[in-house]
């Protein structure tokens, strides 16, 4: 038992004070925050309009319109629900806005 005590109190030896591994482990956690894919900022730059913006226009429920996106012929590029043309963004106007009175 004592050997195990002594291997622990050089192992603990070896360890930073208090605080300093801890601010290490905040500034490396904030690090990989920010070089994940981050809240969509930079798809706002590519000039891609969002399902959110085509909905507060057409004051439609986003999840609504999620829906009947998922039934339609409409394909969503890229994975996300935008779409950088005029001419999709004209049509999922138009999908959302004539069947608005269907459920």
């Amino acid at each position: 038992m004592s050997s195990l005590r002594q291997r622990v109190r050089e192992a603990i030896k070896h360890l930073p004070p208090d605080g300093e591994g801890e601010m290490k482990m905040a500034k490396n956690t904030a690090k990989s925050t920010t070089n994940g894919k981050g809240n969509g900022a930079a798809s706002k730059a590519s000039n891609a309009t969002s399902l959110a913006d085509i909905c507060k226009s057409c004051k439609i429920e986003p999840r609504a319109a999620r829906r009947k996106l998922r039934n339609s012929d409409i394909s969503v590029p890229g994975g996300r629900w935008e779409w950088t043309k005029a001419g999709d963004v004209a049509k999922v106007k138009k999908l959302l806005t004539t069947s608005a009175g269907d459920k």
